[in-house]
């Protein structure tokens, strides 16, 4: 399966994956603590438990919840990544579902 690269530049926006920010053991309140320490606006992630796990209202942080990390589906909406990027709000969390490709319907 294909991820999200390390490092992409869309539009004016630099996102960087979670390595950078924390280790692979590093809960999420740790992540999200340490982005809002670092700057950044918004975390794009595909964790799909972080809205039941965290409080993110307690966040000065904006999260978008992919429905999956895999990149060459999420490159097919990116207009969809795109609007969710633009509408979501601190210390809320906006998910964005990416449809399922059959890649032997593609290839045929």
């Amino acid at each position: 399966m294909s991820r999200l690269p390390w490092q992409i530049s869309y539009q004016s926006m630099k996102l960087n994956s979670r390595r950078p920010l924390a280790g692979k053991k590093s809960p999420d309140s740790d992540l999200l603590q340490r982005a809002c320490q670092e700057g950044f606006d918004l975390l794009i992630t595909a964790d799909q438990g972080i809205r039941n796990q965290q409080r993110v209202e307690d966040f000065p942080i904006a999260i978008v919840e992919l429905s999956t990390p895999n990149w060459p589906r999420l490159e097919r909406y990116l207009e969809r990544v795109s609007l969710a990027l633009s509408q979501a709000t601190e210390g809320t969390v906006l998910q964005v579902f990416i449809p399922y490709i059959d890649q032997t319907a593609l290839d045929s």
